[in-house]
C-alpha cells in the first residue's frame, strides 16, 4: 500500500548512512523522538539520527493533547504544512531525511507527503505511532473504497449469529439487526472471525471447544489442563494457541475424515488450526495468505 511505502523505503536507505532527522510534535505525547533517535544510533546502521520537538501549527496549537488522526487531518490542510516545514526547516538542514510520525495526510498521504518532500528538499518518511493508527485508517479506507466499487455491501456493527449447511454447503446466514434476525444468502462464505483469542473459538469452564456460527468441529484436547504449558514463555508455546478448524487444499472446512463439509464455505487467518500465529508472529501474513488463496478460489467458481 502506498501508506507503508515511505516509511520502507526510508528505513532502506538508513543503511547507506547519512543523517535523519526524527521530529515530533509537543502536543502528540506518546511519540518519542529522542527515543527513536538513540535507538536508530544504538544499532550502528551507519547512519546518524537526532531529535527535533516542536509545536503543532494552528488549528491544533494550543491544546494539551491530540490524537493521531486529528494531525492527519490538519496536515491536509495547506496552511498547516506550511507551517509545520517552517517550524523544521531551518533546523533540518544537513539532514538527508526527515521522519515524522506517521501523521502525513489521511485520504490525501500520497499529496501531503510529496508537498512535504518538496518544500524541504529531504526525503520524508513517517514512522509508526501508537493507536488510533492512521496508516491503518488508510488501509482501511482504500480497503472499503474497493469493495464498494466492485458492488460489495458492507454491514458494520451487526453480529453474525448463524449459519445454515444443507448437503454440503452453506445455504444462509443470519445477523443482528435493531429489531430481528436478518438472513443473508450468497455463492460462496469466508468464515475470517479469529481464533481463540477474536472470538471465533469459544470455550467453556467444562471443557468445551467450539465454533459458535456454523458448529464447525475444532481439533483441540476436551481436557482444560493441556490447553496450556507448564511455563508461560514456554518455546514451544501453548496447545490452544493452535485450536481451530481443520481444512482441505481449498480451505474449506472438514470432519474428522478429512471430508469437506461445505464446498463454498473457507476459513481464513487464525481460525485455522495449527496457525499458532501467537508464537509465530505470523497473524497478519496468515490473514494476507489465505485471503489470496480464497480470492483465487472463489474467482474459479
Amino acid at each position: 500500500p502506498t501508506c507503508l511505502a515511505p516509511a520502507s523505503l526510508a528505513y532502506g536507505d538508513l543503511n547507506q548512512g547519512g543523517k535523519t532527522l526524527i521530529v515530533g510534535f509537543r502536543e502528540l505525547r506518546d511519540f518519542y523522538p529522542a527515543l527513536i533517535s538513540q535507538n536508530l544510533n544504538a544499532q550502528a546502521l551507519g547512519a546518524q539520527a537526532a531529535s527535533l520537538i516542536i509545536d503543532a501549527p494552528a488549528p491544533v496549537t494550543g491544546k494539551m493533547n491530540i490524537t493521531p488522526i486529528e494531525l492527519a487531518q490538519a496536515f491536509e490542510q495547506v496552511d498547516f504544512r506550511r507551517r509545520a516545514v517552517k517550524a523544521v526547516k531551518s533546523k533540518s538542514k544537513g539532514y538527508d531525511r526527515v521522519g515524522f510520525p506517521a501523521v502525513l495526510g489521511l485520504t490525501r498521504h500520497a499529496e501531503v507527503l510529496a508537498d512535504m518532500q518538496e518544500q524541504l528538499g529531504q526525503t520524508v518518511f513517517e514512522i509508526s505511532a501508537l493507536p488510533p493508527s492512521v496508516p491503518g485508517r488508510r488501509l482501511f479506507d482504500a480497503l472499503r473504497r474497493t469493495f464498494l466499487q466492485a458492488n460489495g455491501r458492507l454491514i458494520i456493527g451487526s453480529q453474525v449469529v448463524d449459519g445454515k449447511i444443507e448437503d454440503g454447503r452453506v445455504t444462509q446466514i443470519r445477523f443482528e439487526t435493531s429489531n430481528r434476525l436478518k438472513t443473508v444468502q450468497a455463492n460462496a462464505y469466508v468464515l475470517a472471525t479469529g481464533g481463540i483469542f477474536g472470538g471465533g473459538i469459544q470455550t467453556n469452564a467444562e471443557g468445551r471447544v467450539w465454533e459458535p456460527i456454523f458448529g464447525l468441529p475444532i481439533a483441540a484436547d476436551s481436557n482444560r489442563h493441556h490447553w496450556f504449558a507448564k511455563r508461560f514463555l514456554a518455546p514451544e508455546g501453548h496447545p490452544v494457541a493452535r485450536y481451530g478448524v481443520k481444512v482441505n487444499d481449498r480451505l474449506n472446512p472438514v470432519n474428522d475424515d478429512n471430508a469437506p463439509i461445505a464446498e463454498n464455505l473457507y476459513i481464513a487467518g487464525a481460525l485455522l488450526a495449527e496457525s499458532d500465529w501467537t508464537r509465530g508472529r505470523t497473524g497478519g501474513g496468515v490473514a494476507l495468505a489465505t485471503a489470496a488463496a480464497i480470492a483465487g478460489q472463489i474467482g474459479e467458481v
